[in-house]
């Protein structure tokens, strides 16, 4: 009665649809909502005008169908598909052995003839990934991008490209930053990245791509997502997760400093062992 608040309630700041919305489904996006459904904010990011830029990143990092597939299990009391992954005992050896095969992977030939040849590919790519740059949706900018890097093919669940180096079974995920603005990506879900990297030669990497388009410029850096660097700035949310998954990670702060001129990458392998132990308990 005596102030107007302004919010951002698109699909990934709304909580749940109001309980009389009994036929909301995936396929049947109908409902409303009430002032108390809406996130107040997201971590320490307050959920108001002025920060209205970063949470909007934050939502095009969102996939519509899992914000769908919350929205109708906090809605409805739907029971949720399938379960967390639960490690067996070798599994979870496998697990905690990640973080040495990240590193040997990081140090090996291979990989760096593979960040080279992503370079390259950029180098001669260039004038096309500025040009997707412009594009304003982030969605359709990261996937225009990255057709232009795998040549439109999809290696993984996980990621943008497979390979075999030097006997690691490679996946990697293409995440594009433009320099000149915010934003917070989803990097991966915790169960699918957990399963995989319980496989006896698997290695999950990020290319961090770096883009400023003002000065036609285009990076690149190959990383495990054991990475040092990249584990400060890896923050899990499960609050927009269903009920039958540990959450998403999401990339936040300063995310590019590991491919800035003169870093040398580097895996700690007992603070990447304890990632991982926070990762299984949640």
């Amino acid at each position: 009665p005596d102030h107007v608040e302004f919010l951002l309630s698109n699909s990934t700041f709304v909580k749940k649809i109001s309980h009389s919305s009994r036929d909301l489904r995936p396929g049947n996006i109908v409902g409303s909502f009430n002032g108390t459904d809406i996130f107040d904010g997201h971590g320490d990011i307050p959920n108001e005008p002025t920060r209205f830029p970063e949470l909007f990143a934050i939502h095009e990092a969102s996939l519509w169908d899992e914000n769908v597939e919350r929205l109708v299990e906090a809605t409805n009391g739907i029971v949720p598909r399938g379960n967390p992954f639960a490690p067996t005992s070798i599994q979870r050896e496998l697990l905690l052995a990640a973080p040495d095969r990240a590193r040997r992977a990081l140090t090996s030939p291979a990989f760096a003839v593979l960040e080279r040849e992503f370079r390259d590919r950029i180098a001669t790519r260039r004038g096309d990934i500025l040009k997707a740059a412009n594009l304003d949706n982030v969605n359709l900018r990261g996937d225009a991008i990255e057709r232009l890097l795998v040549d439109g093919r999809r290696g993984h669940a996980l990621g943008d490209f497979e390979t075999m180096i030097d006997g690691f079974q490679l996946v990697v995920d293409i995440k594009t930053k433009l320099l000149d603005r915010s934003s917070a990506p989803k990097a991966y879900n915790v169960d699918k990245a957990l399963e995989f990297m319980s496989r006896p030669a698997s290695v999950l990497a990020f290319l961090m791509v770096g883009i400023n388009a003002v000065e036609g410029h285009v990076s690149a850096k190959l990383l495990p997502v054991l990475e040092t660097s990249l584990l400060d700035v890896t923050a899990v949310r499960h609050q927009w997760a269903s009920r039958a998954s540990r959450g998403t990670t999401q990339l936040s702060g300063d995310f590019h400093r590991a491919a800035a001129v003169g870093y040398v990458p580097v895996v700690d392998e007992e603070k990447a062992q304890k990632f991982i132990e926070r990762l299984l308990a949640l």
